[in-house]
């Protein structure tokens, strides 16, 4: 079995308004943005995204600022 580490990195994004977000990302195909609640962070969606991965899709789970 593949690790997530091996399949999932992370792209650090600067926005307009100076601040930076990290955006961790897996697979190679159409997009799929998946949003974390408050107080969580990317790491909920982690088989989510091996899983779209695994499918053909890309998957992008941003943290929301102060939450990641």
């Amino acid at each position: 079995m593949v690790a997530a580490a091996d399949i999932i990195h992370d792209v650090l994004i600067d926005l307009p308004s100076r601040a930076r977000v990290m955006c961790h990302v897996a697979g190679n195909g159409p997009p799929v943005v998946l949003l974390h609640g408050w107080g969580a962070s990317w790491y909920l969606w982690k088989d989510t995204m091996l899983a779209l991965a695994g499918a053909g899709f890309s998957a992008y789970a941003p943290d929301h600022i102060g939450c990641g």
